[in-house]
């Protein structure tokens, strides 16, 4: 989840300023590894993005379905922003 708003000074520095938090949604994958909207999870042979759709945390799937996230479901090996392990 991005959120605009205040940071503290010493997230500050030379020509960079962060613009947004990432928040975790307090879930973890099926590795224990915290789980953030917009990772990546590996789902099988599939890669499916964490959103947050109606209140939950899912994954959309290929046939547009979607699918609540739980900590077997997968495991996170990247984000849409392209940082991961």
């Amino acid at each position: 989840m991005l959120l605009n708003g205040s940071f503290p000074s010493w997230i500050k520095s030379n020509n960079c300023e962060v613009i947004a938090k990432i928040l975790p949604t307090g879930l973890h994958d099926c590795k224990g590894k915290e789980v953030y909207e917009g990772d990546n999870i590996r789902n099988g042979d599939k890669i499916d993005e964490v959103i947050f759709h109606q209140g939950c945390f899912c994954y959309k799937m290929a046939d547009r379905r979607y699918h609540i996230f739980d900590n077997t479901t997968g495991e996170v090996i990247g984000n849409k922003w392209g940082y991961g392990d």
